[in-house]
């Protein structure tokens, strides 16, 4: 598994919940199967297309893997001196989230 499937996984299931999708809605969306999707957000199946992340991203509007990667990966994954440029970035993230929600 690549290193980046658990936070895309993470993230795909977090989004999809914010937005009031269905799983089955969401999966129609993006052309894949529900039970596919199921498996995407449960780990067990990679993000071997970018086409998914692509989709994901123009249906919310924001790039999914920068999100997954500032929200959902561990902070001392990242080197020290980025780790503030970090935290900015995820509440940036979830100030467009609450944005695109009209919250």
């Amino acid at each position: 598994m690549h290193r980046m499937d658990a936070p895309l996984a993470k993230a795909t299931r977090e989004l999809r919940k914010r937005f009031d999708y269905s799983q089955k809605d969401l999966a129609r969306r993006l052309g894949i199967g529900h039970a596919y999707l199921c498996n995407l957000e449960k780990g067990r199946h990679t993000y071997s297309s970018i086409h998914i992340i692509r989709s994901l991203s123009a249906i919310y509007g924001f790039d999914v893997y920068l999100y997954a990667a500032v929200t959902f990966v561990p902070l001392n994954w990242y080197a020290k001196e980025l780790r503030p440029h970090i935290l900015e970035m995820r509440a940036a993230m979830e100030g467009l989230i609450r944005k695109q929600l009209g919250e």
